[in-house]
């Protein structure tokens, strides 16, 4: 993974206001298991299941929201589409995890982060180490 683009993605999720969770097909669960720890670490969080209403969410973002969109492939038809509604806004990032550095979801992406293993048990260890650094810069902001 590139160390640049992954702490890119900590301080933009850091700084968050909302965080909106995108994940379809087979990234479905690791979108929601990923929303459930922002949610737990008491960050505003959104995950909608529903595919209009991730499109319609996306489409209403401002600064400082992120959205951060998981796809294995990076293909997914659905999360895309959301991504382009959160893009055409102009007001908020995205950061896109895939497996695939060739993809659509990398390229689209403000932060494009290629996670190596090509596994759902590698992205999930991914958002996870995210969140944790995320919650940790946060706190330490806190703290000084």
């Amino acid at each position: 993974m590139d160390p640049v683009a992954v702490d890119r993605a900590v301080r933009l999720l850091a700084a968050a206001d909302v965080v909106l969770v995108l994940g379809n097909g087979r990234s479905a669960p690791l979108a929601m298991a990923s929303a459930a720890l922002f949610v737990r670490a008491g960050r505003r969080t959104q995950a909608p299941a529903d595919a209009f209403v991730q499109k319609l969410t996306a489409s209403r973002l401002l600064r400082p929201n992120v959205v951060l969109a998981v796809s294995c492939s990076g293909q997914n038809p659905i999360t895309l589409e959301a991504v382009e509604a959160a893009r055409a806004t102009g007001t908020a990032s995205v950061v896109g995890l895939s497996c695939l550095a060739e993809s659509a979801l990398i390229e689209s992406s403000d932060i494009g982060i290629v996670v190596p293993g090509g596994e759902p048990v590698s992205v999930l260890a991914t958002l996870m180490s995210l969140q944790i650094a995320s919650f940790s810069m946060t706190t330490d902001s806190f703290d000084g």
